[in-house]
């Protein structure tokens, strides 16, 4: 059975035409030449810039008839596409090869190798690297109503969970907990959290302008558990988020670390359900808890000249008002002026730089910005450090071992 999906990109409303059905429903102008014998012609708008800029490319709820229908034919006020898991069709161009024809790769020139958000992902990809070219494709739509972030991408994370063999927690593969907890915005903008779903969950954030999502930190294989994750039901039990370990044996092999003695405790207390806690409201089922190290670090309230971007400033976390760097952070002007000198740290995971190279992390510690709710041990995400924090240097904050319960 073939399923075709016919969408007009270029309406503005569900309720649009269809560009080139009816008569005079779209201007297309093709302008002609022969210069010394060769005959030119102009070509219509190509699939990327068609297709990107539409208000069905804009919508969250459509991102799932992109990615869920096999094959899609998609009319625009310039031509009509065709678009399958291997190849896109243009109306105007035929580019298909034959024996006697060149090969014509129109991708690189439309930039689709490096902007797989706009792409449907691909039968070679890996399970990791399509949930990620989903999600990205997915955060930078807009939703009239927020709390529909989770529905409008159900059904692709309903396709995509037979390839974790697991369930989702809020968006985040529980197979491969460990890895999906590190995604990061690129900037912070705290007037875009989304209150109807968990901080760290990147569902608990609306991309927006000028911010790109990583949907996790460097290479996979290189991240090494230091933490045991439980969710939370809801009715306040916390159950084993029972994590994969897919790290690569070398990753592993030089993971052992005799600096973690000094900052990871080898005894890990049981994590209570929550049913003498406060939650102030938010729901049992929004909750993650771990036991794992935390540091009361210094961030400074200026960085350099020329680091700053869209009303974030890139920042240096220090020991102390004068000691050394652990790394940066990028946080939102206002928002760094409204908070202390210093601010709390813990550690997400391990990582492991086994094939160092120019563009790899170096070995240490991934490490997340929180922030604790007044008079309350709740806590919640701000902003991952950028890179790796070095294990040495996270030891001379004299971090501790502590119960976290993120919201």
């Amino acid at each position: 059975m073939i399923l075709i999906s016919s969408k007009a990109a270029g309406g503005d409303n569900a309720y649009a035409p269809l560009p080139g059905v009816r008569e005079n429903s779209r201007s297309i102008i093709q302008h002609e030449a022969e210069i010394q014998g060769l005959h030119l012609m102009t070509v219509q708008r190509p699939f990327l810039t068609s297709v990107s800029n539409s208000k069905w490319s804009a919508r969250g709820w459509t991102y799932q008839e992109k990615i869920l229908s096999k094959r899609l034919l998609i009319f625009t006020p310039y031509q009509t596409f065709f678009q399958c898991g291997q190849a896109i069709f243009y109306e105007d161009t035929v580019l298909e090869t034959t024996p006697h024809s060149p090969n014509i790769d129109i991708s690189q020139e439309e930039g689709l190798q490096f902007r797989r958000h706009l792409s449907k992902p691909t039968a070679d990809m890996g399970s990791l690297r399509k949930y990620g070219t989903c999600v990205r494709g997915y955060v930078c739509r807009d939703l009239t109503k927020q709390y529909d972030g989770l529905n409008a991408f159900q059904g692709v994370l309903n396709i995509l969970r037979p390839d974790f063999s697991d369930e989702f927690l809020w968006g985040l593969p529980e197979s491969v907990f460990d890895i999906a907890i590190t995604w990061s915005f690129g900037n912070h903008y705290p007037e875009r959290r989304r209150q109807e779903f968990p901080s760290w969950s990147w569902l608990g954030w609306r991309q927006g302008p000028h911010n790109g999502l990583d949907s996790h930190t460097g290479d996979t294989r290189s991240i090494i558990r230091e933490v045991k994750w439980y969710k939370v039901n809801k009715d306040g039990e916390a159950i084993h988020i029972k994590a994969q370990d897919i790290a690569n044996k070398e990753a592993t092999s030089h993971s052992a670390s005799a600096s973690a003695l000094e900052w990871k405790s080898d005894h890990v207390p049981p994590v209570s359900s929550l049913h003498s806690l406060d939650p102030r409201g938010i729901p049992f089922n929004h909750f993650i808890r771990f036991w794992s190290s935390v540091a009361c670090l210094h961030v400074d309230r200026e960085g350099d000249r020329g680091e700053s971007r869209f009303d974030n400033d890139r920042l240096a976390v220090r020991t102390s008002t004068t000691g050394p760097s652990l790394g940066l952070i990028y946080l939102h002007s206002k928002w760094r002026q409204a908070r202390p000198d210093k601010l709390d740290f813990v550690v997400l995971c391990r990582y492991s730089s086994y094939t160092p190279g120019k563009y790899s992390l170096k070995s240490g510690l991934i490490v997340l910005l929180i922030e604790l709710e007044p008079h309350s041990s709740v806590a919640h995400r701000v902003q991952r450090v950028l890179g790796t924090v070095d294990e040495t240097l996270w030891i001379l904050a004299k971090p501790k071992w502590q119960l976290i319960t993120l919201a």
